[in-house]
């Protein structure tokens, strides 16, 4: 039971992780690569998006906590793990400075 809360933990974690982190990169005028999450933001705004993904990430941990299937948490941690690995390298990097 303490591997299957943990993978809870990292998961909703991962997800409020990349919450924020596009939050970020929208702000320094980045935009969102998930062409179905950037037609959520541009329709109804980002908060709406992550009551999307809120409830979206409910869902998937109720239905693996309800059947025991943990391997589809792990799985997708690893994919957003992933995911804010990107997002991190996207709103950190700096274009080299030009020089005269």
């Amino acid at each position: 039971m303490i591997c299957a809360i943990s993978l809870v933990v990292a998961f909703v974690g991962l997800n409020l992780a990349d919450m924020m982190l596009t939050r970020s990169i929208l702000r320094a005028g980045g935009r969102e690569a998930n062409p179905f999450v950037r037609a959520i933001i541009n329709r109804f705004g980002f908060n709406k998006a992550i009551a999307v993904k809120m409830a979206i990430t409910g869902v998937i941990v109720f239905l693996s906590l309800l059947w025991k299937e943990y391997a589809s948490m792990l799985v997708l941690s690893g994919i957003l793990g992933g995911v804010c690995v990107w997002n991190s390298y996207v709103l950190h990097r700096k274009e080299p400075e030009v020089v005269q």
